[in-house]
């Protein structure tokens, strides 16, 4: 059930995105109580999130999953938020939404990332290695530079 008292209440939730939503929190509610994902379809989507998150995308369906996982990553616990989304909703799920609801699943992340987050979900972005925007950043600009080269500017 979508908790109310923080962030957006179930009425200003679009109907097609409402199943969604209450799938993200089932997930964060099962991670915060099993310390672990709830099911190994979760592991699967999880795994594939970090590999499109972390390489060049030529698709268009594979970069508008980036995208939308980078904005995701952009609010405050971000990369937890990543991980709840990949966990959630997956690839497919996700570039069948149309830009707007994209855009309103940014914000009620965003808006509910207090409710949604917890130790144990950060764990699993570690683990997972979801990258931060930070380390992603550093990664993208030493890729293919000699490693006494690295920090160098180019």
């Amino acid at each position: 059930m979508i908790q109310n008292g923080v962030g957006e209440r179930p009425s200003e939730i679009p109907i097609g995105l409402r199943d969604i939503c209450e799938k993200i929190h089932q997930v964060a509610e099962d991670v915060r109580t099993l310390g672990r994902f709830g099911n190994k379809r979760s592991f699967t989507l999880v795994s594939n999130a970090a590999r499109i998150m972390t390489s060049e995308q030529s698709e268009r369906p594979f970069r508008v999953y980036q995208d939308f996982l980078y904005e995701i990553r952009r609010g405050r616990n971000g990369r937890s938020m990543a991980t709840l989304c990949a966990a959630s909703i997956g690839k497919t799920k996700a570039i069948t939404l149309n830009q707007k609801d994209r855009t309103t699943l940014v914000r009620y992340i965003a808006n509910n990332g207090s409710v949604l987050t917890s130790e144990p979900l950060a764990l699993l972005a570690a683990q997972y290695n979801i990258p931060t925007a930070e380390t992603q950043f550093r990664d993208k600009f030493q890729i293919g530079r000699p490693i006494g080269l690295a920090l160098l500017p180019a």
